[in-house]
């Protein structure tokens, strides 16, 4: 992972400029700084979105969410890009992987992740009317679920990298699964990740309307991660009993 980052955050000459921090800020200024802050960045998307990829349509359909956001944003403002295929292409994809008739696999969260990093990176650098926080606030989920997750595991003494069944939307399947009986398991999976796609979707409302105001999007992510811990805490409760 590290290496084809490396590779592709090099080629590229991707890096992040501002996140409107000052500290970090301060540190970006240093090249070398920037190129460790953003493999770093990609690296806790990638593995994110690979911690996600537990039930059908959550990581396609969150990814097709974000473009949209984006494009909606770009063009309102009159600063159109050409994504509209990319939203299409994921679209059709998010459809049949609700159906369980197509999964992303390690290649597709390969090839999504670094889809997704270059697109917001050059979009916030290129358009000075953005707020760097626009970033954290539409892939906050992604990236909170790896630190999570990471801690969790640090936690309770495991290995951070061998999965495990206790991620937020393993939690809400094994919810559904108790409650319905009839052994769909299909519905409940695509239905466990399309729960926690509807409950992210006020998150990029408030991004769309506030792209420009770093409070709001900084407030909007905190009272989410709040409201993710209280969930995640309350359904592991109801599980364990």
């Amino acid at each position: 992972q590290l290496l084809l980052i490396i590779i592709f955050v090099y080629s590229n000459d991707l890096l992040v400029f501002k996140t409107n921090i000052d500290v970090i800020d301060l540190f970006l200024n240093v090249k070398i700084f920037a190129y460790f802050f953003t493999i770093f960045c990609i690296i806790t998307l990638l593995n994110g979105f690979n911690f996600m990829d537990g039930v059908n349509g959550l990581v396609s359909g969150y990814i097709l969410i974000t473009l949209f956001t984006l494009n909606l944003i770009l063009h309102n403002s009159g600063n159109d890009i050409q994504i509209m295929y990319l939203i299409l292409i994921y679209l059709v994809f998010f459809i049949f992987n609700v159906f369980g008739k197509s999964f992303l696999g390690d290649s597709g969260i390969y090839l999504s992740s670094f889809l997704v990093s270059f697109l917001i990176i050059k979009i916030i650098n290129e358009n000075n009317f953005l707020s760097p926080i626009l970033a954290i606030s539409v892939l906050w989920y992604p990236a909170f679920e790896n630190l999570f997750t990471i801690l969790r595991r640090i936690k309770n003494k495991k290995i951070t990298y061998y999965p495990d069944k206790i991620h937020l939307h393993s939690l809400i399947l094994r919810k559904l699964q108790n409650r319905n009986k009839s052994n769909n398991n299909i519905l409940n999976n695509s239905l466990s990740g399309i729960i926690i796609l509807i409950f992210l979707i006020p998150n990029f409302v408030i991004a769309y309307f506030y792209y420009d105001k770093s409070y709001y999007l900084f407030t909007s992510v905190l009272v989410y991660v709040s409201f993710y811990l209280v969930l995640y805490n309350f359904l592991l409760k109801v599980v364990k009993k």
